[in-house]
Order: C-alpha cells, then sequence, then structure tokens
C-alpha cells in the first residue's frame, strides 16, 4: 500500500505538513468566496463530496458559503466504491 492515494489520518513517519490548519482554512474560505462570486445570480448550489474526505470538504465549504452568504447551500455525498475503473486491477474485497 505504498502507493496508496488515500492517505493516511496518522500520518507516516518522514511525513511533511503541506498545509496548517490555518492554511486548510483560509484555503476553504477563499474557495467559498469564488464559489459564491460564480454562482451570484444562479440557482443555489449543491455541493457533493465523495466519502470520506471529500464529503468532509462540501460540508466545510457549505458551511462557509453560509457564514459569508447568509445561506448554506446543500450538501450531499455519493460512494464511487463500485464505479471505480480500477476495480479490475485490484484484488476482490469486502464491501
Amino acid at each position: 500500500m505504498a502507493n496508496d492515494r488515500r492517505g493516511d489520518a496518522r500520518g507516516a513517519p518522514g511525513d511533511r505538513e503541506l498545509l496548517s490548519a490555518a492554511d486548510v482554512t483560509r484555503t476553504i474560505a477563499r474557495i467559498a468566496h469564488q464559489i459564491i462570486e460564480k454562482t451570484a445570480g444562479d440557482s443555489p448550489p449543491v455541493l457533493i463530496g465523495i466519502p470520506t474526505r471529500g464529503a468532509v470538504l462540501a460540508r466545510r465549504l457549505s458551511a462557509a458559503i453560509g457564514e459569508f452568504s447568509g445561506s448554506a447551500p446543500d450538501v450531499g455525498a455519493v460512494d464511487a466504491t463500485l464505479h471505480r475503473d480500477d476495480l479490475r486491477r485490484r484484488p476482490t474485497r469486502a464491501l
């Protein structure tokens, strides 16, 4: 699993921090402002995340948009487990 792109919440020895917590918060705020600007006058956006981290990001973006605009968009999640194009390359595992 050395090439596993999903990452690990615990991190691995020698990993370096790419963004601090403050950097992540600032980046989410910036993305939220961009979404507000790009969707002004349109129907409200719906944010869809892919579990697990994408769903968390969608919720955080929705909260930030609500804080800045007064109206938080709806949030959903799509489980793409069975729709992956690389399933044939990986060994079978229980779902």
